[in-house]
């Protein structure tokens, strides 16, 4: 039955102004329940101003029609009266429909426990995701309602406590002219172009995206490897942005790792034009003249063509904040942020973390030694107070 309109309250009315007293009557005609009419005129009946119903001492309101329309003694009753009107029908009915839909359709004490998951989880940098796919059994409603409430204020985290939830740029970026960072001689055979004709001829390599995280103008910076496979991020500390620096980095993975199994892990690494990486000779063979890695170049000024690290930087980012000095912080403080970070329940990754995927594809073994630990889901802290930083 669909809810009752301004066309047949006006029906009401003047079927009780004609002095209808029968509601049966009139439920037949409009094919309604007759208790349907009877709850709409003692429901929306109107009392003079400063009367309530139960003021009223004329016995004929307590028995049907519940009004005064269409009573002969109107006129010079002495009792307190109230009449249906349907304009002013229509409008409460359109005001306690709308009421009827604000707030939240759940039970108060779900509602709180959800509200404490969300606050304590985002005042650790965590996602919205994050908590919710890590705390399933706790919610009972999608993400897209959670960020309703949150845009709607109803909840203790606001939207400005969301990490991206301004970031995004409102007018279009300045593009740049295209021109080369490096010597042309440490590009050949190493361009985007070689890169995808590499992997068109071996499919299925495990391809790592390499960059820099700069601090402050000057002083410590991190070397970042993403693996596309699965996710994961790796990152050192180093004092200076130099070639130098970098080999030093990959001589050190080679040694802990063995020289085979850093084959397996870094059989291709993409990168862009920075000048720390302008020795690729040095980084693709170990200090016996080994091949160990293959290095490609992005096109300059297109760090789009390794969105994998950059996309990654971001949560990085949430820990380690842009120019940030890092002089303070150490290799096992570095450490602990990027287990962290690969411990962040990703959607993309079908609601499981980075090290979870990296431990399939290459075994916990092959984890422990590159220094990240499996972090518990409650426990994941994207903030910079982890590693001992201000906001």
């Amino acid at each position: 039955m669909s809810h009752m309109d301004k066309t047949t309250r006006q029906i009401i009315k003047d079927s009780l102004d004609g002095g209808e007293r029968d509601l049966g009557v009139l439920a037949a005609r409009l094919g309604r329940d007759r208790t349907t009419i009877c709850r709409e005129i003692r429901k929306r009946r109107i009392f003079p101003a400063g009367r309530a119903s139960s003021d009223s001492e004329c016995p004929l309101l307590f028995s049907p029609p519940y009004v005064c329309n269409g009573c002969a003694k109107r006129q010079h009753c002495r009792m307190g009266k109230c009449w249906y009107d349907a304009e002013a029908a229509q409008a409460q009915y359109r005001k306690d429909l709308v009421e009827s839909r604000k707030g939240v359709d759940m039970p108060s004490r779900e509602l709180a426990r959800m509200n404490t998951l969300l606050y304590e989880g985002v005042a650790r940098g965590q996602s919205v995701h994050h908590v919710v796919a890590t705390h399933r059994d706790d919610f009972t409603v999608c993400e897209k309602t959670i960020y309703n409430l949150i845009n709607a204020n109803i909840l203790a985290v606001k939207r400005h406590h969301l990490p991206e939830a301004a970031c995004r740029k409102s007018r279009p970026r300045k593009s740049k002219p295209r021109q080369h960072k490096v010597e042309r001689n440490c590009r050949a055979g190493r361009t985007y172009d070689d890169y995808r004709a590499f992997l068109a001829g071996h499919p299925g390599a495990c391809v790592v995206e390499m960059d820099s995280v700069l601090g402050g103008r000057e002083g410590s910076l991190l070397l970042t490897f993403n693996f596309n496979c699965c996710g994961l991020m790796l990152a050192f500390l180093r004092d200076a942005n130099t070639a130098r620096s970098v080999k030093d980095v990959m001589d050190a993975l080679e040694d802990t790792l063995g020289l085979d199994t850093f084959r397996k892990l870094f059989p291709v690494i993409l990168t862009d034009n920075g000048s720390e990486f302008t020795d690729p000779e040095a980084l693709e063979k170990d200090r016996d003249g080994n091949r160990r890695t293959r290095i490609f170049y992005c096109d300059p000024y297109a760090s789009y063509e390794k969105p994998h690290v950059e996309n990654n930087h971001e949560n990085l980012r949430r820990i380690i904040p842009k120019k940030r000095s890092m002089d303070s912080l150490d290799q096992q403080k570095v450490n602990l942020a990027v287990s962290h970070l690969n411990s962040f329940v990703r959607k993309e990754y079908g609601d499981r973390c980075a090290i979870d995927r990296f431990v399939e594809m290459f075994g916990e073994k092959i984890l422990g030694k590159l220094g990240v630990a499996r972090i518990a889901p409650e426990d994941v802290c994207l903030k910079p107070e982890l590693v001992g930083l201000k906001e």
